[in-house]
């Protein structure tokens, strides 16, 4: 079980060694309050064990700035590649992050998502206290991902593509 508390209201929490196929019910709380979902608790089943095997570890990372160039404070970083489901991850204080696509499966959860190594979409999601910002990239270009600033969008595989196309014979 892992909680990163955010200053700003933002909370990103891992828990592990939870059974497959398994309604878990929740509170989520903040200092003492107590949210819940109109008055009943969140409910959340988890998914089932799968037969194939986690695809090798396949690290998308970058770093989140703000205008100026600045770290943001915090953000938190979404990532879905090839129609997956969301993964996320905190940034660090110098705005670097990590997600690793290998954990994505499908959005039915009962398998892990097949992707091609070049060309597959990555769609990413920031929030940060100062704005949010969004990219697209691929599969080709997500080690590292080009310097996401706050408040702006990005078609990083679009750019690639152009450049590919540029170099042609």
């Amino acid at each position: 079980f892992g909680i990163v508390n955010g200053d700003n209201g933002y909370d990103h929490v891992t828990i592990k060694n939870l059974d497959p196929e398994t309604v878990y019910q929740f509170k989520m709380g903040s200092g003492s309050k107590l949210y819940d979902n109109s008055g009943s608790t969140y409910n959340q089943k988890t998914a089932r064990t799968t037969s194939d095997a986690p695809p090798v570890a396949d690290p998308a990372y970058g770093k989140v700035l703000v205008v100026g160039g600045a770290a943001p404070k915090e953000a938190l970083v979404y990532l879905t590649v090839a129609g997956g489901t969301a993964l996320s991850s905190f940034t660090r204080t110098d705005g670097n992050w990590l997600i690793t696509l290998n954990n994505a499966r499908s959005v039915d959860l009962s398998a892990y998502i097949s992707y091609i190594s070049e060309g597959d979409n990555i769609d990413i999601f920031i929030s940060a206290p100062e704005g949010i910002a969004q990219a697209k990239t691929d599969t080709k270009n997500h080690n590292p991902v080009p310097n996401i600033t706050i408040g702006d969008n990005y078609d990083f595989a679009k750019k690639s593509q152009q450049q590919a196309s540029s170099f042609s014979i």
